[in-house]
């Protein structure tokens, strides 16, 4: 039986998002300083509250229901939005990010998922960008 390592860089977990948990899936990482931050960010309690979260406010449109419910303030990992916003957006995780990082969102981009979620994303990997330098 082998000792299985892996390394990790920013390219290889942005490339592999949806694969996530697998990729961690060895006896030992040797990352860069962006994917370590990245990792220590992760967690399985994060994923299981933004779970009920998403199913108690699924069939809402008032994004007041995401803001106020029990779990959305206990939510504050970045590589688990980074990671839902990839593989399987929700408003969720734009609130997270937004609130998290403060980027700008543009009058004219209000209410467009698709240009707000590209924009959260670009500010999730930048602000690993920021640790590191």
């Amino acid at each position: 039986m082998g000792f299985n390592k892996r390394y990790l860089d920013k390219s290889l977990i942005l490339s592999n998002l949806s694969k996530i948990d697998k990729l961690l899936n060895a006896d030992a990482l040797i990352t860069d300083m962006w994917s370590s931050n990245f990792i220590k960010d992760l967690s399985e309690k994060q994923r299981k509250l933004r779970e009920e979260l998403v199913i108690d406010t699924m069939f809402s449109s008032n994004p007041n229901d995401v803001l106020n419910h029990k779990n959305f303030y206990l939510l504050n990992s970045l590589s688990e939005a980074l990671i839902n916003l990839s593989t399987n957006p929700k408003w969720v995780d734009i609130h997270i990010i937004y609130i998290k990082t403060g980027f700008k969102i543009e009058e004219s981009e209000a209410g467009c998922f698709d240009k707000i979620s590209k924009k959260a994303i670009d500010a999730a990997i930048s602000h690993y960008d920021s640790l590191i330098k």
